[in-house]
C-alpha cells in the first residue's frame, strides 16, 4: 500500500513539474483587495494570499444554467436551475469589487512579495484552499493545475490536491435515451458513444497520468445526448468529521455519498419536473443505486477516482432485463 501511494505521488509530481515549464508565473495587479468569498477581517498578508488563489482559479462558465447542490432532486418541485448556480467571481468581477479604501496596486504587489504563502501551516493553507476553491464549478475536460501551483512550486502538489478536492467538476455523459421518441434505444451503432465520460483522448491520458492521487469530492454529471442535456446528477462526498487544533472540523475518510438528481427541460435548459416517466424513473433508479452503494465498492477513500466516474457513466445506460421491459421502454 505504501509503495503504491509513493508511486502515485511521484506520478503527480512529474505531471505538476511538466505543467510548471514555461515563463515564470506573474501576478497581475488587477486582483481585488478583498475576495467576495472571503472574510474581510483577515490580516492583510493572509488576505493577499487568498486573493491570489481566488483571482486565478475563478473561471467563466457557459450560459448553460445548472443546479449546484444535490438538494435539487427529481422528487422536488420545479425550480429554475440557474437559481442554484453559484456566482464564481471572474477576473472582471474581481476588478469591479474594488472599494475606495483599496490600496494602490503597487503597494499590494509589495505586500505579496514580502509574504510567503508556503510558510503558513498546512492547516491554515487548507482553510485558504477551501475558501478559494469550494464555489468553483469547472468542466472536467478543462482540469489542469491552477496557476498558484507555478507560483508556489514547493507546495504545488498540495495546492492541486486542494483544488480538485474542494471545487465541483462537471462531466458530460451520453445515454441511450431519445428525447424525440421519449424511449430508450438499443441499436449498437447509436450505443457506441453512450456510457462514457465525454473526454478527449489527450485529456483522458492526462487525467490517467495523475494516478490515484486524483480524487474528487464534488461532481456533477450532465446526462443526455450530443445535442442536449436532459438530466443532472450531483454527487457530494460526506466525510467523517475530526477537529483540528483550533477546534474546527476537518474532513477525514468518506462516511457516505450524497446524490441528488434533477431533470432538465431540453429547450430552456432549466430544471423541471418532466412528464416523461421513463427517463425520470431511470434517473431515480441510478440515483438510488449510487446512494446505497457500499463504500468498499468505491476506488477512492477520500473522493471518487476516474474509475468511479467511469462506473457511473456505464450505469447510466439503460439495459432491459426482460423482453417486457424492452417492449415497454425501448424503441429501435
Amino acid at each position: 500500500m505504501t509503495r503504491s501511494r509513493s508511486r502515485h505521488r511521484m506520478q503527480m509530481k512529474r505531471v505538476l513539474a511538466a505543467e510548471a515549464e514555461g515563463p515564470p508565473f506573474k501576478r497581475h495587479s488587477t486582483s481585488p483587495a478583498h475576495s467576495p468569498l472571503s472574510p474581510r477581517s483577515m490580516p492583510a498578508p493572509l488576505q493577499d494570499s487568498l486573493d491570489i488563489l481566488q483571482h486565478y482559479t475563478s473561471f467563466d462558465m457557459p450560459d448553460d444554467p445548472t443546479s449546484h447542490t444535490s438538494a435539487m432532486d427529481v422528487d422536488a418541485p420545479s425550480v429554475p436551475g440557474d437559481a442554484y448556480l453559484p456566482s464564481s467571481p471572474t477576473p472582471r468581477a474581481a476588478m469591479d469589487a474594488h472599494t475606495e479604501d483599496t490600496p494602490p496596486a503597487r503597494h499590494r504587489e509589495d505586500s505579496v512579495q514580502n509574504f510567503d504563502f508556503a510558510a503558513l501551516s498546512p492547516l491554515t493553507r487548507e482553510k485558504h484552499y477551501r475558501t478559494a476553491f469550494e464555489n468553483l464549478v469547472i468542466p472536467l475536460k478543462d482540469l489542469k493545475p491552477p496557476p498558484p501551483c507555478r507560483q508556489y512550486p514547493s507546495i504545488a502538489e498540495e495546492i492541486f490536491k486542494g483544488y480538485h478536492h474542494h471545487a465541483t467538476f462537471v462531466v458530460r455523459v451520453w445515454i441511450n435515451y431519445d428525447a424525440v421518441t421519449q424511449k430508450f434505444f438499443l441499436d449498437p451503432d447509436r450505443l457506441a458513444g453512450c456510457g462514457k465520460l465525454r473526454l478527449g483522448s489527450e485529456k483522458r491520458r492526462y487525467l490517467e497520468s495523475l494516478g490515484d492521487g486524483l480524487e474528487f469530492s464534488s461532481l456533477r454529471f450532465e446526462i443526455g445526448s450530443p445535442f442536449r442535456v436532459l438530466a443532472r446528477m450531483n454527487v457530494d462526498m460526506i466525510y467523517q468529521e475530526t477537529e483540528d487544533l483550533d477546534g474546527e472540523s476537518t474532513g477525514g475518510l468518506i462516511e457516505r455519498v450524497d446524490v441528488g438528481a434533477s431533470l432538465v427541460d431540453p429547450v430552456t435548459g432549466k430544471t423541471t419536473i418532466s412528464n416523461d416517466g421513463l427517463l425520470r424513473r431511470w434517473i431515480m433508479t441510478v440515483r438510488n443505486g449510487l446512494r446505497s452503494m457500499p463504500l468498499e465498492e468505491q476506488q477512492g477513500r477520500h473522493g471518487w477516482r476516474l474509475r468511479d466516474l467511469d462506473k457511473v457513466a456505464q450505469w447510466l445506460v439503460y439495459n432491459p432485463h426482460s423482453q417486457d421491459q424492452a417492449d415497454e421502454c425501448c424503441d429501435g
